[in-house]
């Protein structure tokens, strides 16, 4: 939807986001984009990339709905500012959690609580994450 915006930086708080089923990089590159994502999800079953190389972008997401959500690929590859606490996402859906933090270098949220046996694809999950350390 806004991918490539490099200049969004608009609120998008009052969007009805309740009955959506995809959100695949929805805000995918677009490089100023720092706001703070109130999300009603809980129907969300793809989240590709939703911030993707979104260099700017560091806010809370902790509170998001995923429990429905099969694929975690590239969510945040290459957002160099983000580290958030995910700890309590709940990670039993996904199959799929490729490329998801690569290259976020900041990033270092505990993560170790998380269920994941049905993840089938971890490839490159934490590749360049220099802060990482839990």
């Amino acid at each position: 939807m806004f991918y490539f915006a490099k200049n969004f930086t608009g609120d998008e708080s009052n969007w009805n986001k309740s009955d959506v089923i995809e959100m695949n990089s929805l805000f995918k590159k677009a490089n100023r984009f720092n706001v703070i994502l109130i999300c009603n999800i809980g129907k969300a079953v793809y989240m590709d990339e939703i911030v993707s190389e979104g260099l700017s972008f560091n806010q809370p997401v902790g509170s998001w709905d995923t429990s429905i959500v099969v694929t975690f690929q590239s969510r945040f590859q290459n957002s160099i500012k983000f580290n958030q606490d995910i700890r309590d996402w709940n990670t039993r859906s996904p199959r799929n959690m490729l490329n998801m933090f690569n290259g976020a270098k900041r990033f270092n949220s505990m993560i170790s609580n998380w269920e994941v046996s049905k993840v089938t694809n971890f490839n490159y999950m934490l590749n360049q994450c220099s802060a990482f350390s839990r």
